[in-house]
């Protein structure tokens, strides 16, 4: 049923209905039914077999992270990304040491799922830096997806921007992101950045946003990406910008799977703890960005043209 919404959603997308109100009501009504009925498809019809294939010759590996208060629904999540159509070698729950006693601290939902092949590991707490620190460090090889904790992915995720990483080898591809503006000396504010476009090639404007999931290809972001020290005093709360600026210093281009593709829906009763509604009302982002900016100087008016 997900699946089969969120072609629906897409084609109507596709078709320039996105602010219709019959693709609206849609949406929200679909929304509201997805978060209704898959928490208990989910606990009654049970897969038994393992979610990753480790010896794939895609070496993916999902890496995602999640704290207290979304700790009892990142199951549900998890569940999506263990039942895709092309599956990954790993998939790595990251949680900070500091917020959690230990295993026996989660809930039984999210314990069984060990069964099926997720890996569960406790770090230093990087907030939402996590979901990316530990595991391309770990894996520099390896393409690293990174995946929100309070998503219904689509069962063709990983296919999806495995097909568009092929296509576009050493580039970031992701299935949603917003296209950065220059100014004459700097960068707009994340509020006049484009949620949607026509263009979709390679590019130095396009910032994914991890909620869509993000492939990150070996090799596509400097070093300077672990970087402790600078991630607390720059961008804590900045995954994404950070990732992104990494990957500018690296020359590296990103690109949507598709410019129509639609944003999945997220589990509802996550969504009083959010992180962006902090960084956009608060400008945080712009802040944020400005901060790395101070110690990265990047000429953006001159590399978005190329």
């Amino acid at each position: 049923m997900l699946d089969f919404i969120y072609k629906s959603l897409f084609i109507l997308s596709k078709h320039g209905k996105e602010d219709t109100y019959i693709f609206k009501y849609f949406r929200k009504a679909s929304k509201l039914l997805v978060n209704i009925i898959y928490p208990f498809y989910f606990s009654w019809i049970k897969k038994t077999g393992i979610g990753i294939e480790p010896a794939s010759k895609n070496n993916v590996i999902i890496s995602l992270t999640s704290f207290p208060a979304r700790i009892n629904y990142v199951w549900i999540c998890i569940e999506t990304l263990l039942r895709q159509e092309t599956m990954p070698n790993k998939i790595i729950l990251w949680l900070a040491d500091s917020q959690f006693t230990g295993i026996d601290d989660l809930p039984s939902k999210l314990l069984k799922l060990q069964k099926r092949g997720l890996e569960i590991r406790f770090c230093e707490d990087l907030r939402s830096h996590k979901k990316y620190y530990y595991t391309m460090k770990e894996y520099p090889n390896s393409n690293i997806l990174i995946v929100d904790d309070d998503m219904f992915y689509p069962k063709n995720l990983v296919t999806r921007l495995l097909v568009s990483s092929k296509k576009n080898p050493n580039t970031v591809c992701c299935n949603r992101g917003h296209v950065m503006q220059a100014t004459e000396d700097s960068i707009s504010p994340y509020s006049n950045w484009l949620r949607k476009t026509e263009k979709n090639v390679p590019s130095y404007e396009l910032c994914p946003t991890g909620c869509g999931g993000v492939l990150y290809p070996p090799g596509s972001l400097i070093e300077d990406v672990f970087d402790k020290s600078d991630i607390m005093k720059l961008c804590l709360n900045a995954d994404d910008l950070w990732l992104k600026v990494m990957g500018l210093l690296n020359k590296t281009k990103a690109i949507k799977t598709d410019s129509n593709m639609i944003d999945y829906f997220d589990i509802i009763q996550t969504q009083h703890v959010k992180l962006t509604k902090s960084n956009v009302g608060e400008n945080m982002n712009d802040i944020q960005l400005n901060n790395i900016l101070r110690k990265y100087h990047i000429n953006f008016k001159e590399l978005f043209r190329n």
